[in-house]
């Protein structure tokens, strides 16, 4: 029984006494008895105490380790992604897409809070894991919504870098374009550099993610989301420029398809490239990944729309060495 002690007290008395008698012949006088020498008192004889036993120990109460959601393990780590990054590339803009510059340094101390633009930072959204792709691992975000605001954020985590797509859309035919919603995109490209321009031919394989940007009036942000593969190739070491392939693209919500996108020749220079609408870097140390921010303009929309498609995305590699 833990936490209590239990003795057990043994007490022994002893009493003792002896009686002497002694018979005369008949008829005699009496015979005077002398007093008898009474017995000694008998000691007790002495028990031996019982020890009380040890008490074991009381555990310590182990505190149960607190439960961390699928949310929360997934901004952990994309926040440590983002510790051990040095650099990024970010686009952002809704009528004027801008850039900023490859190679930008990344301020230390910088966590997801610090992406999203300014309505809402990448950590207040709820992620949910979607599973690995093409050495991707990928996550969504989801925030409130009404109906006139709703929010989307995309994530792909690689072994030296990651790709944040976070985007706003405003539905308000009153006041805004009545064909089309107000689509404020962000996007970001973020790793280790290598500062290096890669020194053996190969294709870097991996997926792209974005958000388009023209597709009607009163879709919500979510259903916004496109994603395809992406492909990175250097055939040239000696004139070293880049192809950069997306194909494959639908939305992640319809399943309807885009077309595919493409720039060719792109020049490399400390381990950065730059096209028309396309900025990208290298990133591990032996230049295992690529990453960067696109925006593309296409005279065919999807599902037989006209108009013009605008998606934004950034485009990871896997983590295999090429």
């Amino acid at each position: 029984m833990h936490g209590r002690h239990l003795a057990a007290l043994v007490v022994a008395l002893g009493l003792a006494f002896t009686l002497a008698a002694c018979g005369g012949g008949g008829g005699g006088a009496p015979v005077k008895t002398a007093n008898p020498t009474p017995a000694p008192e008998a000691e007790p004889t002495p028990v031996p105490e019982t020890p009380a036993p040890e008490a074991e120990p009381t555990p310590a109460l182990e505190t149960p380790a607190p439960q961390v959601s699928e949310s929360g393990r997934i901004k952990a780590d994309l926040n440590r992604r983002i510790a051990e990054s040095d650099r990024f590339i970010e686009g952002s803009g809704q009528v004027l897409f801008l850039f900023r510059p490859a190679n930008t340094t990344l301020p230390e101390g910088t966590t997801l809070a610090d992406f999203g633009g300014g309505d809402g930072d990448a950590d207040e959204y709820e992620y949910e894991d979607l599973g690995s792709r093409r050495g991707a691992s990928l996550a969504k975000g989801e925030r409130y919504s009404t109906d006139i605001f709703s929010f989307l954020a995309y994530s792909a985590l690689l072994q030296h870098s990651m790709f944040l797509v976070t985007a706003s859309v405003i539905s308000d035919t009153a006041r805004l374009n009545p064909t089309d919603d107000a689509v404020f995109p962000n996007v970001y490209s973020i790793g280790a550099t290598t500062g290096s321009t890669p020194t053996v031919a190969a294709t870097w394989s991996g997926v792209m993610a974005g958000v388009d940007m023209k597709t009607g009036k009163g879709v919500a942000a979510e259903n916004r989301l496109v994603q395809g593969d992406a492909a990175v190739t250097l055939s040239d070491i000696a004139n070293p420029s880049l192809n950069v392939a997306f194909t494959n693209i639908t939305n992640a919500h319809t399943g309807a398809s885009h077309p595919n996108i493409t720039w060719t020749g792109l020049a490399i220079s400390n381990g950065a490239f730059s096209g028309s609408g396309i900025m990208g870097q290298f990133y591990s140390p032996d230049t295992e990944e690529v990453g960067g921010v696109f925006y593309r303009t296409t005279s065919t929309a999807p599902s037989g729309r006209s108009g013009k498609q605008r998606p934004v995305a950034v485009l990871p590699a896997d983590t295999g060495v090429p």
